[in-house]
């Protein structure tokens, strides 16, 4: 899989579970300003694609020096 896939995989999966997680707080229907209703749904979203994004840094930098250190081995 390429990185680019990796990366758009990530953040829309992350981000659809986070908006399916912010919607947690609508039936609580306290009259908060941040449980009207597109805002829970929305900050889960961006805080999903903020997670999944960063999973997805992690994990490229992971494989990359996991495969730069075995191609430095392969050598010696």
């Amino acid at each position: 899989m390429t990185r680019k896939c990796i990366i758009s995989r990530s953040i829309s999966l992350c981000g659809i579970f986070g908006a399916w997680l912010g919607a947690i707080a609508l039936p609580l229907d306290w009259d908060r300003w941040w449980q009207r209703w597109p805002l829970p749904c929305v900050f889960g979203a961006l805080l999903g694609a903020c997670c999944g994004f960063l999973y997805s840094a992690s994990h490229l930098i992971f494989t990359w020096f996991r495969g730069r250190r075995r191609k430095t081995t392969k050598f010696v």
